[in-house]
């Protein structure tokens, strides 16, 4: 199996995962922790999970900033990836979004990344 089909293989049960974790979270009645098959497929196209949760939060960028005690400039950059953000900033907006650390730092092809 050539790269490039291992990689659309591993996005497609990486979104299959995902809905079979929110069609889970939904039925125990915890369906705001867990990403839609459409957010799912956001994050797998690279799209920044900080904004994929803020938005699904139903937070703009100023309110989330003030809530983690950053300016909004540095929170769009975390989004955008023009910076990674700290550890500790990480954690902050971890906390204000409601979810687990790990969820603002998505796997790709095998390896970890702070996007």
């Amino acid at each position: 199996m050539n790269v490039a089909v291992w990689l659309h293989t591993l996005q497609d049960a990486e979104g299959r995962i995902a809905l079979l974790e929110h069609q889970l979270a939904t039925a125990k009645g915890d369906a705001a922790r867990s990403l839609t098959k459409d957010e799912a497929e956001r994050l797998s196209a690279g799209e920044s999970p900080v904004r994929i949760w803020r938005e699904k939060q139903g937070l703009n960028q100023r309110e989330l900033a003030i809530a983690v005690e950053i300016s909004q400039i540095y929170l769009a950059e975390i989004e955008t990836g023009a910076k990674n953000g700290s550890v500790q900033t990480l954690r902050r907006l971890a906390r204000a979004l409601k979810v687990d650390l790990d969820a603002l730092v998505p796997i790709r092809a095998g390896h970890w990344y702070v996007r």
